[in-house]
């Protein structure tokens, strides 16, 4: 009977690195018998465009993260993971599913669909996990209303750091012989290099016996200087919209990782508060070392160090404020007249032909929200999307083109070189009868 690994990537550990090294990799994984299935892309219909490809486990979800396993989506999802089963080794993974409010219904769910069921977490040392939050909370778009303490204390933070509540949850519903816990420091990843080594271990995999694409870095943290900065323009830019998000979260990274040198660790904690934040786990911690990783020693992760200098915030003025805020103001509305007159432009280089979007994915999909343009059909290569509907707009294969020149084609992907020869090869020329939306709008 094959197995289904459910990776349950607890957050801050490497998680959205794996999924893509996973989603890379998934062809050299299937000569070892593990299968890493693309639920999206073969469940396009249950409208899952709101999940990134490589995350297969967030096809289970409800747009607001939660789990109806009588619901038509779930038994279609499982449906699907069942052929694949037959076949193979399934790994499914998802971040979401180590909260709270998904982790027991989904479970119990998936033990009633497939019995030889495995568990894998990840856990990182409590003090790191927390800082590490705080700046992917602010890098991403969050005005902070609190500072870090607080913050560090909060019920929310509560709700992830005492990690044995969660690992007990898990074990109380498959078992705690199926229920695999690793740590996440580099003294404990196998080969001391990646967590994608660490995971091809748990497979069987020695990860220098295949050719396999890198474990590229995602999720990069922000300098202290540049996440200072990136909140106070938090409260100025509409982060509610993805795309607007995307953009400042991209531009700082870019910045942070040119101007910024490289030294040593600094945390947000002082010395004394991480000793004493750290107090407050250890007893648990060393719980989780006896009951979940047989240590008799109780030692869960092997740095100790609290030494960590700590970072300290600059004082901000309320003139150091206020220049953020007007240059910030200022540059928001440059962007918006920018955008109206990118708009306005490529509605006029139209010249009456129909308007086509190549890519019918995410990036399609945030554009159709922050752009007032519409398009009378979407192209997109991938079969499954073929005659199906976006925003109401029919999806298009490139084959279903017999006249290219009717169309004036704005490239949405990510990825256009390809597209590009594509399209001239068709004799479309760039800048008359296509253009890509990275180029013309500046995202």
């Amino acid at each position: 009977m094959n197995t289904l690994l459910i990776h349950i990537g607890s957050p801050k550990t490497g998680t959205t690195a794996l999924q893509n090294f996973l989603y890379d990799n998934a062809k050299e994984l299937e000569s070892y018998n593990w299968r890493y299935p693309d639920l999206k892309r073969e469940l396009f219909e249950l409208d899952s465009l709101r999940i990134s490809k490589q995350i297969n486990g967030n096809v289970f979800l409800n747009k607001d993260d939660t789990v109806d396993v009588d619901s038509y989506y779930w038994n279609q999802i499982w449906g699907r993971v069942l052929q694949h089963l037959k076949e193979k080794n399934v790994i499914i993974s998802s971040e979401i599913l180590f909260w709270d409010s998904a982790t027991n219904i989904f479970l119990e769910g998936a033990k009633k669909k497939y019995d030889n069921i495995k568990v894998v977490v990840y856990l990182r040392r409590q003090d790191k996990f927390v800082e590490s939050w705080w700046n992917q909370t602010i890098k991403q778009g969050t005005s902070c209303e609190t500072n870090f303490i607080e913050y560090a204390y909060s019920d929310k933070m509560q709700n992830f750091v005492f990690y044995g509540r969660k690992l007990d949850q898990i074990s109380t519903i498959v078992g705690k012989e199926n229920l695999i816990v690793r740590i996440y420091e580099k003294e404990q990843l196998k080969n001391a290099a990646s967590i994608a080594s660490d995971f091809l271990s748990l497979l069987g995999i020695d990860p220098d016996s295949m050719e396999l694409k890198k474990c590229k870095r995602h999720n990069p943290a922000l300098s202290p200087n540049y996440l200072e900065i990136k909140s106070q323009i938090n409260s100025v830019v509409d982060c509610e919209n993805k795309l607007i998000r995307q953009y400042y979260r991209n531009s700082f990274l870019e910045l942070s990782d040119k101007f910024v040198e490289k030294d040593e660790e600094k945390g947000f904690f002082t010395i004394e508060e991480r000793k004493q934040f750290m107090k407050r786990f250890a007893s648990e911690n060393e719980r989780i070392a006896r009951e979940y990783l047989q240590r008799e020693n109780g030692v869960l992760f092997f740095d100790q160090n609290m030494d960590i200098p700590q970072y300290k915030p600059h004082e901000f003025t309320s003139y150091d404020r206020d220049i953020i805020h007007v240059f910030t103001f200022l540059m928001e509305k440059v962007r918006k007249q920018n955008w109206t007159l990118a708009e306005n432009l490529l509605l006029a280089q139209t010249r009456e032909r129909k308007l086509a979007f190549f890519g019918a994915g995410n990036r399609a999909d945030f554009f159709f929200d922050i752009s007032k343009l519409r398009p009378n059909i979407f192209i997109d290569n991938n079969p499954d999307k073929r005659h199906k509907q976006m925003h109401g707009i029919e999806i298009l294969s490139t084959e279903d083109i017999e006249e290219w020149k009717d169309y004036f084609v704005v490239i949405i992907c990510l990825q256009t070189e390809e597209i590009e020869e594509m399209l001239q090869s068709k004799g479309l020329q760039e800048g008359y009868d296509y253009v890509t939306s990275n180029k013309y709008f500046g995202w």
